[in-house]
């Protein structure tokens, strides 16, 4: 298929029709999102249609890897690429045609978007399939050739390619959130859902590293490269937990993922109020480990003061690990790497209690040592 075919990418919105008066700063966002995902792409600009954007291309367009990128941006629920022709009949046709290159079968699919015209939707349908044959073209329902044809009111749009997008809501738009991150399965799947319901995240990545940079350079990058695809590039904290470990030494071993998880809270909050954001989010499993017990989630977030989000909370391991893998996430996560929540401890504890876990943690001095550790933390 010719790189010059199309004239732009037709980008449509889904759920920010439901934002009433707020959905300009909705789309705002969108847009600046999009820009954001298209760094380093050439085109001409973005038109701002009443629903829909137009990414115009030029000639130097990379059209299906502009489209490819498109649709993995938040807030956008279809992207097609097209051609434009006036919203007449035998424009709409010839244009049909233009855009089958010899393909001897076609579905049409036909919606007029401006009700003004003197014609219908299934009139516009009709009069392209009947006057098809005449071109060489056989109209056929079951045809793998999907050919989409939407008149608005001053022109009409023709496109032979369509791809999914990934819905939700733009990053930024429902504000920022810490988002606590390992270098597993699960929590770079909750920073995904995380940021398709609207918010900004900032990483936290405890690590088993001697230096910080070390843990940038892991396989972590990898993961917040990815995750960037979907949203912005985000500020991460990379977090040393030998410092937690030296106060904790001593503490019972039965308690030490319940008391590392308080600990890793308790800066999570300290980030988000640096950083300004609302929330703290997850990605923790109801169930699935000793530490993400019901009693255990209690007493670990005992006097946290912020708003939590666990968007994996009633998911199981196989659902969680088929989306990570549809959102290309999976390849990074199972690469081999040292975690601080791969800890294994004898009979780990699965009902702590919040005032045992306060005891412990004024006992061994983790205020100090989260003060030291934020000192220790590097963001980038």
């Amino acid at each position: 298929m010719k790189q010059g075919k199309y004239e732009f990418a037709d980008v449509r919105f889904g759920e920010l029709w439901l934002k009433g008066s707020n959905r300009g700063n909705f789309i705002a966002q969108l847009i600046s999102n999009m820009e954001a995902a298209l760094q380093g792409e050439s085109y001409s600009r973005i038109e701002r249609l009443r629903d829909r954007l137009l990414v115009v291309f030029n000639a130097e367009s990379d059209q299906r890897r502009i489209a490819s990128k498109l649709s993995k941006v938040f807030g956008i629920s279809l992207v097609f690429l097209g051609i434009k022709c006036k919203p007449s009949l035998q424009d709409m046709l010839k244009a049909v045609v233009s855009i089958s290159e010899g393909k001897k079968d076609i579905r049409i699919e036909a919606r007029r978007s401006f009700k003004l015209h003197g014609f219908s939707s299934v009139e516009m349908r009709d009069y392209i399939i009947g006057k098809a044959a005449g071109h060489g073209i056989a109209p056929e329902r079951n045809s793998r050739n999907h050919v989409y044809v939407d008149a608005l009111k001053d022109f009409a749009i023709v496109s032979d390619f369509r791809i999914k997008g990934s819905g939700g809501l733009p990053v930024g738009s429902s504000g920022s959130a810490v988002v606590l991150i390992s270098g597993g399965i699960d929590s770079p799947l909750a920073a995904y859902l995380t940021m398709k319901r609207g918010l900004r995240p900032t990483y936290v990545h405890f690590h088993t590293f001697p230096d910080n940079r070390q843990a940038a350079e892991s396989k972590m990058g990898s993961i917040f490269a990815k995750l960037s695809e979907y949203g912005l590039p985000a500020a991460t904290y990379y977090v040393p937990s030998h410092i937690f470990q030296a106060y904790a030494a001593s503490a019972p071993q039965r308690y030490e993922l319940v008391l590392f998880k308080r600990f890793i809270y308790e800066f999570a909050m300290k980030t988000a109020r640096r950083e300004g954001a609302g929330a703290i989010a997850t990605g923790e499993s109801l169930g699935q480990v000793a530490s993400q017990t019901l009693k255990n989630l209690s007493a670990t977030q005992h006097g946290i003061d912020a708003l939590f989000f666990r968007p994996l909370i009633g998911m199981d391991k196989q659902e969680i690990t088929d989306m990570s893998s549809r959102v290309g996430l999976y390849r990074y996560s199972i690469m081999k790497y040292r975690d601080v929540c791969s800890i294994r401890v004898r009979n780990p504890a699965t009902g702590a209690s919040a005032p045992m876990i306060n005891a412990l943690y004024k006992k061994y001095g983790l205020a100090d040592a989260l003060e030291e550790t934020a000192s220790k933390s590097l963001r980038l």
